[in-house]
């Protein structure tokens, strides 16, 4: 019987550290520079692998001005991932819970965020991403898509 739990125990970490990888392997398209012309800027969102987690910047290049606006990271914590992003300009993180995932998108929530509530990422043939933040904000329903290029 112990022998039986055991294996059984053993299954259940091994199905649980399998989908986290194939998760995370899910997440590494996004790795590299996405761009996109916005008003006369370009606006840059770059990507990296650094260990466990995705590290990223969003920023504004404008001539030889570039200003970064938003740091992003996506790491795992307690067998689940997250999203968390931080305007360069304010203290707080906002944290987003990964809700969906598969070999080409995925889709992170937090419904206690004044807007956005929820950020999907779509990859459409290698090179192009599709962000898209939506949510509520006030008595409005908002939604923004994205479309980047990879460099």
């Amino acid at each position: 019987m112990k022998k039986v739990l055991f294996a059984f125990i053993i299954s259940l970490l091994t199905l649980s550290c399998t989908d986290n990888n194939q998760k995370i392997e899910n997440l590494n398209w996004l790795s590299g520079n996405w761009n996109r012309e916005y008003n006369g800027n370009t606006q840059i969102e770059s990507w990296n692998l650094q260990g466990p987690d995705l590290l990223g910047t969003s920023s504004f290049a404008n001539g030889i001005d570039t200003t970064e606006m938003v740091t992003f990271q996506i790491q795992i914590k307690d067998n689940q991932y997250f999203l968390i992003t931080k305007d360069v300009d304010f203290e707080q993180e906002i944290v987003y819970e990964l809700k969906a995932a598969n070999a080409d998108s995925f889709l992170f929530v937090n419904t206690g965020n004044e807007w956005p509530q929820t950020i999907k990422y779509r990859q459409i043939e290698n090179k192009t991403m599709i962000k898209t933040v939506s949510g509520q904000q006030g008595s409005m329903k908002k939604e923004i898509e994205l479309t980047f290029q990879k460099n």
